[in-house]
């Protein structure tokens, strides 16, 4: 994992590293299945949540347990489940980024680009061809230090390449390790 948060560091993705450290410290929200019993004037809560329960959230009141209702918590993330997510993050600003912005570029009507213009220089946009759109970069979060990603670094195929053989191999070794 260190080695992991240090290569995200050097890169620029110090916003990568706030997001997972957001979602770790958040947990994992998981249903519980609680009963109440009351044994010589006595309340207490008896957890009865089966195994494929325990990730169905929202399901309403358990059929199989009388007098018994769900909840939901948080439980902190195990330290496998925390280097996957690190991973997925990675993956998803390392590789799926180029998908992402040619959405991004397919959502936006470069003709409708002149409306968000300067008004000063909306009339200077008249009369001239609109530009096409060639890249897109994308900025941090306001108040953050880390540089925008443009995804003129990820478009070279041998490095995007590469990089999904690094996170595929970083993958097996941690199901190999389980």
């Amino acid at each position: 994992m260190r080695k992991l948060r240090e290569f995200a560091i050097a890169q620029g993705m110090q916003w990568v590293l706030d997001e997972i450290d957001e979602a770790i410290a958040l947990g994992v929200p998981e249903t519980r299945t609680l009963r109440q019993t009351t044994r010589q004037g006595f309340t207490s809560y008896e957890d009865v949540t089966e195994p494929d329960e325990l990730f169905s959230i929202g399901q309403g009141p358990s059929r199989r347990h009388r007098r018994s209702e769900e909840f939901v918590r948080s439980r902190p993330m195990d330290p496998l489940e925390q280097v996957q997510l690190l991973l997925q993050a990675l993956r998803r600003v390392l590789v799926d980024l180029e998908a992402v912005a040619v959405g991004c570029l397919d959502a936006l009507d470069p003709a409708t680009l002149s409306e968000y213009a300067d008004p000063g220089s909306k009339s200077a946009l008249t009369g001239f061809a609109v530009p096409s759109i060639a890249t897109i970069t994308f900025a941090p979060d306001e108040g953050s230090t880390a540089p925008g990603i443009s995804i003129d670094f990820i478009r070279e195929s041998q490095r995007r390449s590469r990089v999904i053989d690094v996170l595929d191999e970083i993958e097996t070794e941690i199901e190999i390790d389980q």
